[in-house]
C-alpha cells in the first residue's frame, strides 16, 4: 500500500525539470502563460472525484493530486514568488477545501501547499512588523 502513493510521487516529481526550465526567465508573456497554467491546475484540482475513483485510486495516477503538487511547486520556486504571489489566497483556499476530499493523497498534496502558504503568509508578516 506505502509504494502506491510513491508512485503519485514520483510522477509528480518528474514536473520538477520541465517548471524549473520554465522559471529561467519570466516575462510579460510568460506570466500571461501563467496565469492560464495556474487557472487550469486549480480548474483539474477542483475537479469531481467519482465514487468509483476513491475505490480505484491504488490503479491509476489521480490527476488532482498532479495538479496540487504542480501548484505546490510553482509556489515554492522563488523566481516565480512574484508572479505567484496574487494566487496566495486563491490557494489557500483551495488548499483547505481539498482536506474534503476523500483520497488520502490529494488531502496530504493539499496539507504540503498550505503548510508552504502558511510559512509564506508568516514570512511576510514578519516583515511587516
Amino acid at each position: 500500500m506505502h509504494h502506491e502513493y510513491g508512485r503519485l510521487t514520483l510522477a509528480t516529481a518528474g514536473l520538477l525539470f520541465s517548471e524549473a526550465q520554465c522559471s529561467w526567465c519570466i516575462n510579460s508573456v510568460q506570466v500571461a502563460l501563467l496565469e492560464s497554467t495556474v487557472a487550469s491546475l486549480l480548474e483539474v484540482s477542483s475537479g469531481p472525484l467519482a465514487l468509483s475513483d476513491a475505490v480505484q485510486h491504488s490503479q491509476r495516477d489521480i490527476a488532482q493530486v498532479h495538479a496540487v503538487n504542480i501548484l505546490r511547486i510553482l509556489v515554492q520556486d522563488s523566481s516565480l514568488a512574484t508572479a505567484t504571489s496574487q494566487y496566495h489566497a486563491a490557494l489557500t483556499m483551495h488548499a483547505l477545501n481539498g482536506f474534503t476530499s476523500p483520497l488520502w493523497a490529494v488531502r496530504n498534496a493539499s496539507l504540503q501547499l498550505l503548510g508552504y502558504l502558511s510559512f509564506y503568509f508568516l514570512f511576510l508578516f514578519m516583515l511587516l512588523f
